[in-house]
């Protein structure tokens, strides 16, 4: 009896190795057929690779239509997004800040307006601002021909730019916005045709102007004024306060000369500011960003139709990094310029997909997909 019940242990021994054996060798198996499906599916794959499908074509025109947020999105940082859906902790009681919000919401499926200054094509011309900025301050150096620092760009500050100019685009008259920590210039021209033509954003042209106010226009005032003995910025802005609009005209004055000082880095230029003071004298620009916000209008003069574009601008001036990572204007312009490249070559390109290929590719993930659930029940066992 014992020999016989030792021989049924051993029997029941044997039979579970030789189980556990076939699990081993059906797993090793069906390993080994998984290695070889994703070794067949990498080939497709590769073979496939700059093939575009009509759900390419799809997909990257809607990521192109998300303009600047599908950019920042891609760059990978919820911070620069957030510029355009929430306000700041310290700027909660900010009146101004939920304006800001409403100027940048998007449009139902997500997507900017052509003219939005978020829009990729706006975004691009900014760029070429910053380089008009860029040169004139190396150019025409600061007060008194203090030496300027050379700026570089940020993610951050291009989106502050981006969304203050939509805001000033509605609220100029509300001035800034004030919900960001950047030193702000704002600009805006209007031109008016007898036809209606398509006008493109030109970058250098609206830097160009702008410049010719902010800098060359107030420069002129700033130094006049200096020559009577106004000792500093704010001296000045209280008498050009106190003048009407036929006195500045008259005598060639600008209203303010602080677009002036800020593109200095000296924007309270001479003002007592010790202590906790936000504005120390002078500064260095860290970091920029611009943007420009268009749009287009008309109206009737004399039974006459009239077509109108608008620009508005902003120039956002850092002398804080904030810890982001920054970027030579050059780098910043190849780096968009590779994410719009790589936009515009799917959707302006051939359909090219083999439908067989596509079928085989899919067919090989469905088994691959099959045989790594099989593997995973062998281990459980």
């Amino acid at each position: 009896d014992n020999e016989t019940k030792i021989g049924n242990l051993d029997s029941s021994k044997k039979e579970k190795e030789n189980i556990k054996t076939g699990l081993v060798n059906e797993r090793s198996s069906l390993e080994e057929e998984l290695l070889e499906k994703n070794k067949k599916l990498a080939e497709l794959e590769k073979n496939n690779k700059d093939q575009i499908s009509e759900e390419d074509k799809k997909n990257a025109q809607k990521q192109w239509n998300r303009g600047s947020i599908g950019f920042f999105e891609k760059m990978g940082s919820q911070k620069y997004l957030d510029v355009f859906t929430k306000i700041p902790e310290n700027q909660k009681n900010n009146s101004k800040s939920p304006l800001l919000l409403e100027m940048n919401k998007t449009n139902e499926d997500g997507s900017v307006s052509e003219g939005d200054a978020r829009s990729l094509n706006n975004m691009k011309e900014a760029i070429k601002a910053l380089k008009v900025i860029q040169e004139k301050r190396q150019k025409d150096k600061g007060i008194d021909g203090r030496e300027l620092s050379i700026f570089r760009i940020t993610d951050y500050d291009m989106a502050v730019a981006q969304a203050n100019a939509n805001y000033a685009s509605k609220y100029w008259k509300k001035k800034h916005s004030e919900a960001h920590p950047q030193q702000e210039n704002l600009a805006y021209k209007t031109e008016g045709y007898d036809s209606n033509i398509k006008v493109p954003v030109d970058g250098v042209a609206d830097a160009e102007h702008a410049l010719s106010g902010w800098w060359d226009a107030e420069k002129f005032t700033f130094n006049k004024l200096r020559e009577l003995g106004y000792k500093n910025r704010e001296a000045m802005d209280r008498y050009l306060n106190s003048l009407t609009k036929d006195q500045l005209k008259a005598k060639g004055y600008t209203n303010s000369v602080g677009h002036y000082t800020n593109l200095v880095d000296d924007l309270m230029w001479e003002k007592n500011r010790q202590g906790d003071s936000k504005y120390p004298a002078p500064t260095l620009s860290k970091s920029a960003g611009y943007a420009i916000k268009t749009e287009e209008f008309q109206s009737v003069k004399e039974g006459r139709n009239w077509y109108w574009n608008k620009n508005t601008q902003a120039l956002e001036l850092n002398p804080d990094e904030n810890g982001e990572k920054t970027y030579s204007i050059e780098d910043y312009e190849k780096r968009l310029n590779e994410y719009m490249d790589g936009l515009t070559k799917i959707i302006n390109g051939k359909v090219t997909v083999n439908p067989e290929v596509k079928g085989q590719i899919d067919a090989i993930k469905k088994e691959i997909s099959d045989l790594e659930l099989k593997i995973k029940e062998k281990n459980n066992k």
